[in-house]
């Protein structure tokens, strides 16, 4: 390679939308001679941090740099700029064993920060969905049943949502084997009980938790199980159970974290308890 050099410029970030975690970008250029010989551009496949996108983006110019040192067969001695975080061009790292050592250091760098992430968004998820339940807990005890649900699926449909990163979520009633529920577009929906959510209700599943082509699932009927009107691809349905009788079915649709298939043991142990206590106040409605 003589005298020629390699400089990688790259950077990442997340946008915020209010939020700690956000959908994430990276991407790197690659010039040699101060030509542009490679890029790369990647849409991360999970919420991140605005740090995590930066270190995400420090991997993805090292890696060109290693992709060019296999392409050329041999070890490049010039200087190779990369993104500390700081200002993208102020550390130097040659191919060969310190090039090894970059990609190790920050792919723990980003696993680290993923781990850190996890355990931020789990104590936000136990904080809001703790907020839910002091609504509910703080509900008048004696309502109409009217009252009631209105009351219950304006904090459920409205809070589970952000509290469990999902796009939407209903809250569906039994009343003599008949479903009812709201839409999100304020239309009021009876039917028999059937779909996933049907079956719930029913108890022939107990709790459907999948993101494993939910469409074709056996009991699956878009006009009861995708009420939303938008393609479905994780759903978790849960019975509101008391003293043995179901009084209804909540269901929340559709994770929002990218990368993310399935709502996890933990989110659903959460959302059954907030399904318990909504179960417990439409049993004392009148």
């Amino acid at each position: 390679m003589g005298d020629s050099r390699l400089l990688v410029c790259f950077d990442g970030g997340a946008r915020a939308n209010g939020t700690a975690f956000a959908v994430a970008g990276a991407g790197a250029v690659m010039y040699r001679d101060g030509v542009k010989v490679s890029e790369v551009i990647l849409p991360l496949p999970t919420v991140r941090s605005n740090n995590v996108a930066e270190y995400e983006a420090v991997l993805a110019g090292l890696h060109l740099l290693n992709e060019a040192n296999d392409a050329d067969g041999t070890q490049c001695t010039a200087a190779n700029c990369f993104n500390t975080g700081v200002d993208n061009k102020v550390h130097y790292v040659p191919f060969g064993a310190d090039l090894e050592i970059a990609l190790t250091t920050y792919a723990v760098y980003v696993q680290s920060a993923m781990s850190a992430m996890s355990l931020r968004a789990a104590a936000d998820r136990v904080n809001k969905s703790g907020a839910i339940i002091k609504k509910m807990d703080a509900l008048p005890k004696t309502m109409s049943r009217a009252a009631c649900e209105e009351a219950l699926r304006k904090i459920m449909c409205s809070e589970i949502p952000d509290a469990f990163e999902a796009q939407a979520a209903a809250l569906w009633f039994i009343d003599h084997g008949k479903l009812r529920t709201v839409s999100s577009d304020g239309i009021s929906l009876c039917t028999d009980a059937v779909g996933i959510v049907g079956a719930v209700g029913t108890g022939q599943i107990r709790v459907f938790n999948s993101a494993e082509n939910v469409v074709a699932h056996p009991s699956y009927k878009a006009a009861i199980d995708n009420v939303h009107g938008f393609p479905i691809e994780t759903v978790i349905a849960l019975p509101l159970s008391q003293a043995g009788t179901c009084l209804g079915v909540l269901q929340v649709v559709n994770k929002t974290t990218l990368g993310v298939t399935a709502f996890t043991d933990e989110e659903q142990t959460i959302l059954q308890q907030i399904a318990t206590i909504a179960a417990m106040h439409l049993s004392c409605a009148q």
